[in-house]
């Protein structure tokens, strides 16, 4: 048997999806030995993505979002050999005639495509290219699978006859993101990649308006103490707009603005924030979020389906697209947080309304994830 997956979201740059494509392919080389495996990859992932003798990959050099691969998906390689096509990021295009599975991480393209694209003049084009490719998936995909029940929600709003063939396949983190052995040599760690040893509150992600660095930089600006710091992890491009605001507003020399950061260093920062921030205005799921808390660290989220459910009560909301107010909280008995009941609390931003059980001051226990 012959599996091809299209993992074209497989590059040096960092994305959702490529951490979600990475971890399928490693799983299936664990679980089914038997299979050959074939992974269409990026143009410039030049090394290996697997060293089990039976995932093979090969370049594809159409975009993965471009018109071949949306009107003749079959052509961008052999699929002659091929038992099951996987297309891994949301769209699937025309031209395959085996069986298919479909993931699909959001409906934002078709809920809400102002957060896609904010050029008013490319949203339409972009839009109705994505919404094709989207419905065409879900209209003939054999099986489609989905990373959380919100976004299941979703695709059985906008396509009702596909809801028999959705699978729900929650994402998880890598084992690295846990609680530090020594929270102390953490933040010594964290201050060396900073060059500060203030705190820090944290937020991780693609500069994007649906991922709220916005809101992050409006709430920082009106509530935290002088002596705190922000840090914000751009997985792909800088923050221009977002570093114009900061300057208007006066804390732009209070923001560490990093990007290209190795795994083990994102870790370090994570477990020791005093608190992480994921203020999105839409997610499917919503890794950061999960990643923070498996370091141990509060998050404080905005109230979005996925990432309430992602929380599942371990963490507190604010309403989405918020940004007014400020909550302080001490620990509370039972810390929700392993190995962090000792940090400061300090909890910023986002009209924190919401005493969610499993939080420090939430006066629960945590939801085991």
């Amino acid at each position: 048997m012959k599996v091809v997956i299209d993992g074209r979201y497989l590059r040096r740059r960092a994305s959702g999806i490529k951490t979600y494509t990475t971890a399928l392919i490693d799983h299936f080389a664990g679980i089914a030995k038997n299979i050959d495996f074939e992974v269409w990859v990026h143009p410039d992932m030049t090394r290996r993505i697997s060293r089990s003798s039976n995932i093979q990959q090969r370049i594809v050099r159409s975009p993965a979002n471009g018109p071949g691969t949306l009107f003749n998906t079959g052509a961008r390689a052999d699929l002659s050999e091929c038992d099951v096509f996987h297309a891994t990021f949301n769209i699937l295009g025309h031209g395959v005639r085996c069986p298919t599975v479909l993931t699909v991480h959001d409906m934002r393209w078709i809920d809400n495509p102002r957060l896609c694209e904010s050029n008013p003049i490319l949203r339409p084009i972009r839009a109705g290219f994505m919404q094709h490719g989207i419905r065409n998936g879900l209209s003939r995909a054999d099986r489609i699978l989905t990373v959380s029940q919100a976004s299941a929600d979703l695709i059985s709003k906008y396509a009702p006859f596909a809801e028999s063939r959705i699978r729900i396949t929650p994402c998880a983190c890598d084992t690295c993101f846990e609680p530090p052995d020594s929270i102390s040599a953490c933040r010594q760690r964290a201050a060396e990649l900073l060059g500060c040893t203030l705190p820090y509150f944290m937020a991780v992600g693609v500069n994007a308006r649906g991922k709220g660095h916005d809101l992050i930089i409006e709430a920082f600006a009106a509530a935290a103490e002088r002596d705190e710091r922000l840090v914000l992890v751009h997985r792909v491009d800088g923050a221009p707009e977002v570093e114009q605001m900061a300057r208007a507003m006066g804390v732009h020399e209070r923001i560490h603005w990093l990007r290209g950061l190795s795994q083990a260093d994102l870790v370090t920062l994570m477990q020791a924030a005093r608190v992480f921030l994921q203020p999105s205005r839409y997610e499917g799921f919503g890794i950061p979020v999960l990643e923070a808390m498996s370091c141990g660290t509060p998050v404080i989220a905005s109230d979005i389906p996925a990432l309430t459910e992602v929380m599942s009560g371990a963490g507190r909301t604010a309403r989405q697209g918020h940004a007014a107010g400020c909550g302080r909280s001490s620990p509370a008995p039972g810390n929700a947080y392993p190995r962090a009941a000792a940090r400061p609390r300090v909890f910023m931003g986002y009209n924190c309304r919401t005493n969610c059980p499993g939080v420090p001051g939430g006066g629960g226990t945590q939801t085991c994830l």
